[in-house]
């Protein structure tokens, strides 16, 4: 059985930088960084390109993202001896860092309808890569 502490107190920060090009075009970039009581130290960086075709009604993203993480305090890959009073073999409380590559299209078939399409594939260095994606659609009235 996990335990975890009671309470967590969580702080970050972030910076967004937003540059739009010609053709109606515009990059991004995001950089974060975490901390918490629990001792897990975190920071990514995601750089965005997205471009709008045929006046806005389709839009692409194409993204990438590095993320790393230390583990918790009390996290513990194998427990072989007396159970500490916390403890927690969750491995995203782990120490890991993952590469993630995603794209996202965006169908605007009018002022109140719209479908979403999304793929991302993670790459993790503890091996628990993943796929996931998203159909989405969104109908505003």
């Amino acid at each position: 059985t996990e335990l975890h502490p009671g309470e967590r107190l969580r702080r970050n920060a972030f910076l967004k930088v937003n540059q739009y090009l010609p053709n109606r075009s515009s990059l991004k970039l995001d950089y974060k960084i975490y901390n918490d009581d629990w001792g897990i130290t975190a920071f990514d960086i995601q750089p965005r390109w997205i471009q709008s075709f045929a006046d806005g009604r389709h839009v692409v993203e194409l993204r990438y993202r590095f993320y790393t993480q230390g583990e918790a305090d009390f996290y513990q890959r194998e427990i072989f001896t007396a159970l500490p009073a916390e403890r927690s073999q969750d491995s995203d409380l782990g120490d890991f860092s993952s590469h993630n590559v995603g794209a996202t299209w965006r169908w605007n078939r009018s002022a109140s309808s719209r479908w979403t399409f999304s793929v991302d594939y993670s790459m993790r260095d503890d091996d628990l890569d993943n796929i996931y994606g998203l159909v989405g659609y969104r109908w505003s009235f």
